[in-house]
């Protein structure tokens, strides 16, 4: 049972104001918000952070304000400029209203309830993009649940303010994390993509476009049977601990990441749908490179593409293939999005036909530390053994939606979930039927595991570097 919530408002004051452009990468979430708007709630991410025993109320109030005076991506919102331009706005002063729930000994499913309760209303471009609450019960304060607008923060700040938030917690002193004047903030990296080095960094991008638009195929996604699925982008989830194990193994067997691992078994599998042996996807760079970058605050997410021949291939040939494909990819992923639309543009004009961007890849694993943990060497996990796991994989189903971003048609997602890799695909169903979608999962996980044979024989062959 709960009681009634109250409300205790966090001011924040004396702080730096500024008003700047977008950066690129907010250019690229905004594209999505305007496109969804109103509608735009999946941009919003839920973060839950335990209070340690004996916290009280002011010194978690005291260590949001904190947070907040030290991020100036979290007291930023999102106008029009007079011309319908979006701007970035950051504020000197103002507060934020913390909701307190009650709880009696189920406080962390009340917090799960609370945070998916705030993901659900889209926040709005004046509003403040961050909303938090606090559930506690009569030993005081449980949870913190916050809810951050994608246009702030990506995941990987995410985790940073996470992080910063059990610190506080843990030691409210201020010293504990930097100050504002410590970090790079949007508004500085909006002046510095506008310099001449930022100048340059996009036009070297957007020769990397040039290149890959020129190869691209016209068709990634052949018509599939037409009729359109109610509503008609659907999502499917495979749990997968053979995937988690077999992926690990041949990055070890090959010398590459697990998620140049996976990208290549997505590559093969997309090429055999593909109009040609050259199969073109979308990969989302998470461009935080220079140590500053690392600790940046603010949403640095752009995606570039990917061409890759996978045409009559080994499954080591692909991943080498795709490992060299990566590396200038990731490079290139910082750029001017109005640029980059345009570069589009003119290579479907100089081609005469269309260029098939509609496959989104993010993947992001053995990054984080919740990988698989594998005993022994990586030859002695055998594919029988894995095989066995297959048995423990878990397909589910994920609400759908009437449309993705646009001219997205494919949005394949994984990274490391308890031990598995949890993988997500959401299709326009006119493109690829819920069927296909599942059945393109299972043969990710297939795929990977037969690789284990074949690698095995070939192990000391060396890398595809």
């Amino acid at each position: 049972m709960t009681n009634s919530p109250t409300f205790h408002d966090v001011h924040f004051s004396g702080l730096r104001s500024r008003v700047s452009e977008l950066t690129w990468g907010q250019r690229w979430i905004w594209d999505e918000v305007q496109w969804f708007a109103p509608h735009h709630e999946h941009l919003n991410v839920p973060l839950i952070v335990d209070v340690p025993d004996g916290t009280t109320l002011p010194r978690v109030l005291a260590a949001v304000r904190t947070l907040v005076e030290s991020r100036e991506s979290l007291r930023t919102t999102y106008p029009l400029s007079g011309t319908g331009e979006p701007r970035q706005s950051v504020a000197a002063r103002g507060g934020i209203r913390v909701e307190v729930r009650s709880a009696a000994g189920e406080s962390r499913a009340v917090a799960e309830a609370f945070a998916a309760e705030l993901r659900r209303v889209p926040f709005a471009v004046d509003e403040l993009p961050f909303r938090v609450g606090v559930v506690a019960d009569e030993g005081g304060p449980r949870h913190v649940v916050a809810v951050v607008f994608h246009m702030s923060a990506d995941g990987w700040d995410i985790a940073h303010i996470t992080a910063e938030t059990e610190r506080l917690l843990a030691a409210p002193a201020t010293s504990s994390i930097p100050s504002a004047g410590d970090r790079l903030h949007p508004s500085d990296q909006a002046e510095r993509e506008r310099g001449a080095e930022g100048a340059r960094t996009s036009e070297r991008s957007i020769r990397y476009w040039e290149a890959q638009l020129a190869r691209a195929p016209a068709v990634m996604l052949p018509a599939g049977a037409g009729v359109a699925g109610t509503p008609r982008f659907q999502e499917v989830v495979c749990e997968s601990e053979a995937m988690a194990v077999a992926v690990q193994v041949l990055a070890q067997r090959l010398r590459v990441s697990e998620t140049a691992i996976f990208l290549a078994v997505a590559a093969l599998l997309l090429g055999r749908r593909a109009d040609g042996p050259v199969c073109c996807f979308t990969v989302c760079c998470h461009n935080r490179i220079g140590p500053d970058e690392v600790a940046a605050t603010g949403t640095f997410v752009q995606d570039v593409p990917v061409t890759i021949d996978v045409g009559d291939v080994t499954f080591a040939e692909a991943v080498r293939r795709t490992w060299r494909a990566l590396l200038p990819a990731y490079a290139a992923g910082k750029y001017d999005p109005v640029r980059a639309a345009a570069v589009v543009e003119e290579a479907v004009r100089r081609r005469g036909s269309d260029v098939d961007l509609s496959c989104t890849l993010n993947v992001m694993l053995g990054a984080n530390g919740d990988g698989p943990d594998l005993v022994g060497s990586a030859g002695a996990a055998t594919r029988d053994v894995v095989e066995a796991l297959r048995s423990r994989t878990r397909m589910s189903g994920k609400p759908g939606r009437d449309r993705d971003r646009f001219g997205r048609r494919f949005y394949l997602r994984a990274h490391n979930f308890s031990g598995a890799v949890l993988m997500s695909l959401r299709v326009d169903t006119l493109a690829m039927p819920v069927a296909d979608a599942v059945s393109f999962l299972q043969s990710m996980e297939q795929t990977a595991v037969e690789a284990l044979a074949d690698t095995e024989r070939t192990q000391g062959a060396g890398g595809p570097v």
